[in-house]
């Protein structure tokens, strides 16, 4: 079920949780607009609770994306406040980029963050590991492009205190199918090019491209995941999937292949949609269901705080809150009904109150205090060390897990 309430959406929340008994973790929300009002709209609204994290993406970042920064920075300020902000070339190759045809943008963007002092959860490039952008099925460049974009946020003077390099891929692998494109080095991949659905059984007989192929090293990453939505009968036949059966997919050992990378895991992209029946696809059964499908809706964001839960290893989440078919008004390819807090139609879902209510007095900047660590390879023991100091809202524990030294809080439950 859902209740009706006025909120407008423009964030994302974040989790900061590794201690096996009290979970805690902020929730953040894709913004639709892009718009700082979108922001202060919902901290008003959902008051009590506390929100620390704003979420934008842009395509480029001259223009709109350097206004809208000046905006948030003069608006919600830098006190207690991180941000994640994708910026992606789309329309240009990894070789491009990796050629610097995109180093101005990245460059005013970097500047931008030394001159306002913001916290930055920075994602670029990301679901390389699909078919369907132009950086797309060119891993040897793309590692070249990802390497070129850190050395520049370096030597504007950017380091692990003020920018997160977030390396996001897609939860499946499915790099272009080249033997149905008649000339595959002049190939530009799009959202209609023919793809391979490359999981490990066809990864070890093909050796078909797939995510640990553009992983660009150790030292150029700070956290990882990957794209999971729920897609069901929204605007195609699906199956319906929870968030465990995405994760834990057999045919794909997603939890297993993230933890081998040993980075803090940041779920950055996530969503469901609410349409949930039995029957064959049919566009005008989806719509007429969209009205009375909520429950399940709740359900699956209820399944997701559970996970988080229950997985140490996770310490971020973002809710993709966007809907371009408007409530299933509109037929659009890889588009369907993600919001779960939508001001147009006073929507907020009850599952989103499971992710809300573990929100609260948790400091989001502490995912910037890193300590400077050993090559894993070094390691040996891999037993964990734990330091915990009492605070008035919970604990602040100082955890060491292999090579992975951080500060997090948690809260007493």
């Amino acid at each position: 079920m859902f209740k009706k309430i006025l909120l407008t959406i423009g964030i994302i929340w974040a989790c900061f949780s590794f201690s096996s008994l009290a979970k805690a973790y902020t929730l953040w929300l894709y913004s639709q607009s892009k718009t700082v009002q979108e922001v202060k709209d919902v901290e008003d609204k959902i008051s009590p609770y506390t929100l620390q994290v704003s979420a934008f993406i842009f395509d480029r970042y001259s223009g709109q994306g350097s206004n809208a920064i000046k905006e948030i920075v003069n608006k919600l300020g830098t006190w207690n406040r991180i941000y994640h902000i994708t910026l992606s070339p789309d329309h240009l190759t990894a070789i491009q980029v990796a050629s610097g045809y995109f180093d101005d943008e990245y460059k005013a963007f970097f500047e931008d963050i030394k001159k306002y002092k913001i916290k930055v959860i920075f994602r670029t490039m990301h679901e390389m590991n699909g078919g369907w952008y132009a950086r797309w099925s060119d891993p040897t460049s793309f590692k070249k492009a990802w390497k070129r974009i850190y050395a520049l946020s370096r030597k504007v003077g950017l380091d692990k205190s003020n920018i997160q390099f977030d390396f996001s891929f897609n939860r499946h692998d499915m790099p272009l199918d080249r033997s149905k494109v008649s000339d595959t080095n002049g190939y530009v991949p799009n959202q209609s090019s023919p793809l391979i659905t490359c999981n490990l059984e066809q990864k070890e007989k093909t050796n078909c491209l797939t995510r640990e192929d553009y992983y660009p090293g150790y030292q150029y990453v700070d956290i990882i995941w990957f794209s999971v939505y729920n897609w069901w009968k929204a605007t195609s036949n699906r199956q319906w999937l929870s968030f465990k059966d995405i994760i834990f997919d057999s045919a794909r050992n997603n939890r297993a292949r993230i933890l081998t990378i040993k980075k803090p895991i940041y779920i950055d992209e996530v969503g469901t949609t609410a349409i949930y029946y039995n029957q064959f696809f049919n566009w005008l059964k989806s719509q007429k269901m969209f009205t009375s499908a909520k429950d399940d809706k709740s359900k699956w964001l209820s399944d997701l705080a559970e996970f988080i839960d229950n997985t140490p290893e996770v310490i971020g989440l973002n809710y993709f809150n966007v809907d371009y078919t408007y409530w299933l008004l509109q037929h659009i390819m890889g588009e369907a009904d993600w919001k779960i807090i939508d001001p147009e139609k006073w929507i907020l879902y009850d599952g989103v109150h499971e992710l809300l209510k573990r929100n609260d007095n948790l400091d989001a900047s502490l995912l910037f205090e890193t300590v400077k660590k050993p090559s894993p390879t070094k390691n040996t023991t891999n037993k964990p060390t734990t330091k915990t100091s009492n605070l008035n809202t919970g604990s602040t524990t100082t955890i060491k897990t292999g090579t992975t030294i951080r500060k997090i809080l948690t809260l007493p439950y």
